[in-house]
């Protein structure tokens, strides 16, 4: 349906292939004659965009005259002159949105061969009042009547009817489950006792991941918590103890970032400790190990973040630590 051109709102379980879905749309739009971009992929984060980068242009290295399909990133916190110059280049273009409008806006990203819109963890991208401000620019400085792909493990708050509104006769491509827990998964509750204040509860947690990744056989590990500070601070605890890992986490710089998230990658690192900054449709084949340091808020965060182990048919296990009757009555309520 989406090589023959039709307008759908995909809704399926992390890592079960919805990026192939529409990379390969994409690779099939491409009019070698035409110069200039032709498809437009908006995703949520910068480390997702560097990895559809990565898996178009994988593809397309299959094809003949691989320049002819050659996808670039535009990214927030990378130099702009940089970005003038690689855009001549692209002919599929994945990215951030203020980003994105940021080069419509200044005149280097002409949009008036897109014939392809793709919106990656669309939910995400109407999270907020300002990136659903930036996405909606977008759309708008795009010619009518283009195909559009969205794309979404969850669509909250009816996204799915609003989105459809764009479309052209869409199609909704959906399981049927209503819970989009990948098979793979096995899901535990790790109960801690309540502490105090917040350092014996860091304590706590961190004495509960030695024994756990001591007793459990796991490839990589992926540590989520609840802000950045409480990341960093748990990355540095860790290392204290001779525990090798790194931290993921907005407050980095973005070199710093993308070296870690590669490392990530190409599993040159075994153990990760993220924001949720990490939770949505980031891969690994080897990450087998979900820890909820701190418990999520809501339940879509929770799908995503236990969604990274278990990708492509494997099988992994999601731990949630439980440190107080409050997280216990509010995990059960998620």
């Amino acid at each position: 349906m989406a090589i023959a051109g039709m307008d759908l709102l995909v809704q399926s379980k992390s890592g079960t292939g919805k990026t192939l879905i529409y990379v390969l749309a994409a690779l099939q739009k491409i009019d070698k004659s035409v110069a200039s971009p032709q498809t437009l992929i908006i995703v949520p984060t910068r480390e997702l965009a560097i990895q559809v980068e990565d898996t178009v242009n994988g593809l397309a290295n299959k094809l003949h005259n691989r320049n002819a399909y050659l996808c670039v990133s535009f990214i927030g916190g990378t130099d702009v002159k940089r970005d003038r110059m690689r855009m001549a280049r692209g002919r599929i273009i994945v990215g951030t949105p203020g980003r994105l409008l940021h080069l419509i806006q200044n005149n280097v990203f002409n949009t008036s061969a897109v014939k392809l819109l793709v919106l990656d963890e669309a939910d995400q991208l109407y999270c907020t009042d300002s990136l659903q401000k930036d996405v909606q620019a977008l759309v708008a400085s795009l010619q009518p009547g283009i195909q559009i792909i969205a794309c979404s493990a969850t669509y909250p708050n009816a996204l799915d009817e609003r989105l459809a509104k764009l479309m052209h006769k869409p199609v909704l491509v959906s399981n049927s489950e209503r819970a989009t827990v990948l098979v793979g998964v096995r899901q535990f509750v790790y109960e801690l006792p309540a502490q105090v204040n917040s350092m014996q509860d860091m304590m706590s947690k961190l004495k509960a991941v030695q024994k756990i990744i001591t007793q459990v056989a796991y490839d990589q590990v992926i540590l989520f918590a609840s802000s950045q500070s409480r990341a960093d601070s748990f990355r540095n605890y860790l290392q204290r103890d001779g525990i090798e890992c790194e931290l993921m986490s907005g407050a980095m710089k973005q070199s710093e970032r993308l070296q870690t998230f590669q490392a990530y990658r190409n599993f040159k690192m075994r153990i990760i400790v993220s924001t949720d900054l990490m939770a949505r449709g980031v891969d690994s084949s080897h990450a087998n190990l979900v820890i909820n340091l701190d418990p999520p808020n809501d339940l879509v965060t929770y799908l995503h973040r236990i969604g990274r182990a278990g990708r492509f048919g494997s099988k992994g296990i999601a731990i949630t630590f439980i440190s107080s009757p409050q997280q216990c009555q509010s995990f059960k309520q998620i």
